[in-house]
């Protein structure tokens, strides 16, 4: 096969894409970029779209790659009629309100073989999400899911009212004479919601208009008025954002969407997000503010760009998987780059490490996130996709940052890289796709020797090529971990977190205190595994109709459990000095989380650690029962055994 790409490599992609796949009916999307070109490949099989072969091939001067393939199989018509497949994925979700009713298309499913199947869309109030369901046109069994939404904090003016006075610019690329429609995006805002603050509320946009129409002399000139639902002065400042990235986008590098963003603005939510929350089929983004104090998300540019970057993540590489688990625990490397991602998007429009200065002010911050300082992999995971996240948007800082790379180079390099994601995603082959992208730069001398040469310093530093799953508290400050339960029971009783903890036993260390204080939702305790010797193992499960995956805990040495603050000692036997004990949190449920009600807390962690006293040193025992510091419950709970 490589061979054949050689030889083919002179031609032009559309061909080289219809010599490989031969007679098979197929569309070519090509998109250019400094390094080469990258081709979506949608097949088309008696009639119906193929779904779940993501077939692409990335042509580089350096490095040349097919990703998926293509399906044959006979004529097949469904049994199972579309509306009872659209049931069973409703009654599969449970007792959730929904957005819109579900829609159905008959396509072919291609993985493993090729399958005859229903492509369920359901838009869900609470959680606030859509969804896509792949149901076995004949059996109903659900194949696959994978969220169609991605939702991150954000805020504008030019850039925001943390930056700069409202002044007047020119508003380009508008289609239409009354309201701000252009050739990107339309603006408009939320005039029937549905907004709740719990956690899986109902939150909606029911219905939306134009708010901002023009003056006599065809100007769009308003005071701002954050807080308010009748504020055109938010229309006119995400149509000017989302329109300059989207025209920068085209003009840089050759993107389109392929489809006009509607954009929707003034409900009350402390939240930006990107996806269909109008229930219309497509995706839009969508900003709303905090009605006290007056803090409006649309009113900041830095989180408009972010959230058109999930459109650009999502358009580029479409098939990343929605959560993993391994034999580590929880996977969140899906999220996170995409959340990084997004960040670097908004970075290489604004030219600043901070993301969010106005939009952090309505949560007491100075910023929603600094990346500026640098973040490695594994050192900085803490199992939350937006703080996983950083270890990627510090890197892409770094690149724009550095005189001989600059943004020019980090926008070719990230275009190049993001559509080499899929599925399975770890963060060596996040690293990689950086490598190879930068490869192909430099063969196709789009990039000088020293700019690669400082890409590759600036990976390194990053750890993302290397980077595994344990953090070794003997190298690096102890995190602080994100824990999440979801009131479930069994197997799935405790979610894991997605990275675990080593340290190594020093004779000079009478004992090790383990410290645990937990914040946000009050309803999450923890729990530790500890296994000598070796990582504690998981055993990876999920749900496919929900797109979950899950973890659960199978070989381990000891258990223990604590709740809100905790302090105790971990148990030295079978521990010997010079070998590493493992640890692995997992989130609790304290009693009061329903099921389904997912709540999220954040685990500060210390390992202290208690030298023999001198006067143990000259001879004494060394012993000290008493030392722990937990309570007498937590101690009884130091179970020494494995679980097989």
């Amino acid at each position: 096969m490589w061979l054949l790409l050689t030889a083919l490599a002179a031609a032009a992609p559309a061909d080289l894409a219809r010599a490989w796949l031969g007679d098979a009916d197929f569309t070519v999307q090509e998109r250019p970029w400094a390094g080469g070109a990258h081709l979506q490949l949608q097949q088309t099989l008696h009639g119906l779209p193929v779904h779940g072969a993501a077939t692409r091939l990335s042509l580089g001067a350096a490095h040349t790659e097919l990703r998926g393939g293509w399906v044959h199989a006979p004529a097949d018509h469904p049994t199972l009629p579309a509306d009872e497949a659209a049931q069973r994925v409703v009654v599969a979700l449970g007792p959730r309100p929904l957005l819109w009713a579900p829609r159905t298309q008959l396509v072919w499913w291609a993985d493993p073989a090729p399958r005859l199947a229903w492509a369920v869309d359901v838009g869900l109030q609470a959680p606030l999400g859509t969804l896509r369901v792949w149901v076995d046109a004949h059996t109903g069994e659900a194949l696959h899911a994978r969220p169609t939404s991605w939702e991150a904090l954000g805020s504008v003016y030019d850039p925001s009212p943390a930056l700069a006075e409202p002044t007047d610019v020119v508003l380009e690329r508008l289609l239409a004479p009354d309201h701000l429609a252009g050739q990107y995006t339309v603006a408009r805002s939320c005039d029937v919601w549905e907004i709740s603050d719990a956690l899986f509320g109902t939150n909606a946009c029911y219905a939306a208009s134009h708010h901002a129409t023009p003056d006599a002399a065809g100007d769009y000139r308003f005071a701002p008025a954050p807080g308010s639902v009748d504020d055109p002065f938010a229309e006119v400042q995400v149509y000017v954002h989302v329109d300059r990235m989207a025209a920068w986008l085209d003009d840089r590098l050759g993107f389109q969407l392929g489809y006009v963003l509607p954009t929707n603005v003034n409900f009350p939510m402390a939240n930006a997000f990107y996806g269909d929350f109008d229930g219309d089929g497509g995706p839009d983004l969508s900003f709303g503010h905090v009605e006290e104090g007056g803090v409006d998300f649309a009113y900041d540019a830095d989180v408009v760009y972010h959230e058109l970057g999930h459109a650009v993540i999502d358009s580029l590489a479409p098939d990343l998987p929605t959560v993993q688990a391994d034999r580590y625990g929880m996977e969140w490397v899906s999220g996170a780059v995409h959340e990084g991602g997004a960040d670097l998007w908004s970075m290489l429009l604004t030219l600043d490490p901070r993301t969010g200065e106005y939009a952090g002010s309505a949560f007491d911050r100075v910023a929603i996130r600094d990346l500026e300082e640098d973040r490695r992999c594994p050192d900085d995971l803490q199992g939350e996709v937006h703080a996983d996240g950083q270890i990627l948007g510090s890197f892409g800082w770094n690149l724009i940052d550095d005189p001989a790379v600059g943004p020019e180079i980090t926008a070719d390099l990230l275009y190049g890289a993001i559509p080499r994601w899929g599925t399975p995603l770890a963060w060596p082959d996040v690293g990689r796709s950086f490598l190879e992208a930068a490869a192909d730069l430099l063969a196709a001398g789009a990039i000088s020797g020293p700019a690669h040469a400082a890409i590759l310093a600036h990976l390194d530093t990053s750890g993302m090529l290397d980077c595994g799953r344990v953090i070794d508290l003997d190298a690096a400050a102890p995190p602080e971990l994100f824990l999440i339960n979801g009131g479930l029971y069994g197997d799935l009783a405790e979610i894991p977190a997605g990275v675990q903890l080593s340290v190594t036993r020093d004779p000079e260390v009478r004992s090790y205190e383990l410290s645990v204080t937990m914040s946000g939702d009050e309803g999450v305790g923890w729990a530790v595994y500890g296994r000598v010797g070796e990582p504690v193992d998981h055993r990876a499960s999920g749900v496919p109709a929900l797109g979950l995956a899950f973890a659960t805990p199978e070989t381990w040495d000891w258990r223990l459990e604590g709740g809100r603050e905790d302090r105790v000692t971990l148990p030295l036997e079978g521990w010997e000095p010079g070998e590493t004990l493992h640890l692995a949190f997992a989130g609790r449920n304290l009693g009061d989380i329903d099921l389904l009600d997912f709540q999220v807390a954040r685990a500060a962690i210390g390992v202290h650690r208690v030298p023999f006293a001198e006067e143990e040193e000259r001879g004494g025992c060394g012993c000290d029962s008493g030392r722990g510091g937990g309570s007498a419950l937590l101690l009884l709970a130091l179970l020494r055994r494995r679980r097989a």
